[in-house]
């Protein structure tokens, strides 16, 4: 979002000389004038959903402008110094910026807001994290959640934004997202290559204090043993993690001719394959083609797949565990 910001040329408040546009600055304005003025104020920051200082304001307009702005309802004051066009309010971007300005320079941005930043989540939060030293001291605002610690952290810049590095973004966020969402947030970032298990692991070790710290080593353990989504780790951990089914390899490579496929799972004995189909899996023709071509490639060298739905495996992972446990029995039975 702040690349397209940039593109636009429109103003942030770290970089102000060469992003914002230049326009003349008038002097004894009559009312009429001052309305004029105010008018094309609201035109520019209207435009984007990024701060402006009150010094750049002042400098481009003027003090007698700026106020008549405030009171109009043109733009409104959110931190120490820093305005925004009214219009933006209700959205998140122009936080993250008079947040980091608000926290300059011995804190910085981190959490959920870090991670859009650095472009591992795709929406800017509605309460952006600020990582701070112990004696980092201001005015509290309302949007801003303040994380201290010890561990020091060398903040990074971003589109003029100071932030932390990406693995202490993914070590905050896991404290700040629910439950629900911290496994997906992490296989997430590691499966788009942002970062590995290891650099998380080596990072976690030097933190003192990390709520969870147990569930997130043990997700860091399925990561190794090649979980590489949600819906996987769900199978491995609450759907097919009893001990009738641990013959069950994960992440199993098979060949047949010249192809060469990974399985989900796979029940070698029983020559029974277990495929996950995501949330996406029916949107995209072309994908859903080819694993039922890999069905019936597989049924060819004697292997038979079942195949469970995101739905399957979150809402109901007993009947899960019910039609398995009913194959496999059905499959031994007639293998031998």
């Amino acid at each position: 979002m702040l690349e397209s910001l940039h593109n636009q040329r429109c103003p942030l408040i770290l970089d102000p000389p060469r992003l914002l546009p230049s326009l003349p600055v008038s002097t004894n304005r009559t009312q009429a004038t001052r309305a004029h003025a105010v008018a094309r104020l609201r035109a520019i920051v209207e435009q984007a959903e990024v701060p402006w200082s009150r010094a750049d304001l002042i400098a481009r307009w003027s003090d007698h402008t700026v106020n008549a702005a405030v009171r109009a309802g043109v733009i409104a004051k959110v931190a120490p110094g820093i305005y925004v066009g009214v219009i933006h309010l209700d959205g998140c971007v122009w936080r993250v910026v008079a947040a980091s300005h608000w926290a300059e320079p011995s804190a910085a941005v981190s959490g959920c807001a870090a991670l859009w930043l650095h472009g591992a989540v795709s929406e800017a939060p509605a309460r952006v994290t600020i990582a701070a030293p112990h004696r980092f001291k201001r005015i509290p605002l309302p949007y801003v959640r303040l994380r201290r610690s010890t561990v020091p952290v060398k903040p990074v810049r971003i589109n003029g934004v100071s932030t932390v590095p990406l693995v202490d973004a993914i070590l905050h966020a896991w404290e700040e997202v629910p439950r629900d969402e911290r496994v997906g947030l992490i296989l997430d970032a590691i499966r788009r290559g942002k970062l590995s298990s290891a650099d998380l692991r080596a990072r976690l070790a030097e933190y003192p204090r990390v709520r969870e710290r147990a569930a997130l080593t043990r997700l860091l353990d399925q990561v190794g043993s090649g979980v590489t989504s949600y819906l996987e780790f769900r199978a491995r951990t609450r759907v097919f993690n009893t001990s009738e089914f641990a013959a069950l390899t994960w992440q199993a490579p098979v060949s047949i001719g010249e192809r060469r496929y990974v399985l989900d799972a796979y029940d070698a004995q029983a020559r029974l394959a277990i495929e996950l189909d995501g949330r996406a899996f029916h949107s995209d023709d072309d994908t859903r083609r080819g694993d039922l071509e890999r069905d019936a490639r597989l049924a060819s060298v004697g292997i038979q797949t079942v195949r469970f739905t995101y739905e399957d495996i979150i809402c109901r992972p007993e009947w899960c565990r019910t039609m398995v446990r009913k194959t496999l029995r059905w499959r031994q039975t007639r293998l031998g």
